[in-house]
């Protein structure tokens, strides 16, 4: 018995580290933005901290708590103060910031703890774009990947650590995954 689960741990591993890439979203176009007012990205940063915070919930398995941090990532989203952004800036952060809340809302209507996951990636998606649009960031960020996510069409994650630690598997199998982009 103990070979099978061996065997299957080895699978999993080796599956989650050669599948394809398909199923990741890259056909949206990010702009750099040159000219961002610090309260600008004084106010992604702190989206940041939120979306750590959810992360980390979900990594620990608990519905309960990733909840509380989808609302209060929420709170924050909906406090962003737009009068510093330019008009292409403002254009490019409504479409981000009406999928995160999205995401935000779906996942604090979820049932489990994977449909709470499977809205992950929606939010994970309008903080890469934001982050890579706004550059907030002081120290590198990591751009990490799960092709087992969302049953197995893969799914992306924004990390503070080049470690991989995936919100997607949690407990079950915590290091699944690669890191695809360094964002300085």
């Amino acid at each position: 018995m103990n070979r099978v689960v061996y065997v299957f741990v080895i699978f999993l591993c080796v599956s989650c580290s050669t599948k394809d890439q398909d199923a990741q979203n890259t056909s949206v176009s990010i702009p750099v933005f040159a000219s961002i007012d610090q309260s600008v990205k004084t106010q992604i940063t702190g989206f940041l901290t939120d979306y750590f915070a959810l992360n980390k919930t979900l990594i620990e398995d608990n519905l309960d708590a990733a909840k509380v941090a989808s609302a209060s990532f929420a709170t924050t989203a909906n406090s962003f103060n737009i009068e510093k952004l330019s008009p292409e800036q403002l254009d490019f952060y409504l479409v981000q910031s009406s999928n995160l809340k999205d995401g935000l809302k779906n996942l604090g209507d979820s049932k489990d703890i994977e449909a709470a996951r499977a809205e992950l990636a929606t939010i994970s998606e309008a903080m890469y774009a934001m982050v890579k649009a706004f550059h907030p960031n002081d120290s590198p960020l990591y751009y990490q990947y799960c092709p087992m996510a969302r049953d197995n069409k893969g799914a992306n994650w924004l990390s503070a650590t080049k470690e991989v630690v995936n919100p997607y598997m949690g407990q079950m199998m915590l290091a699944c995954g690669r890191t695809q982009e360094t964002i300085e």
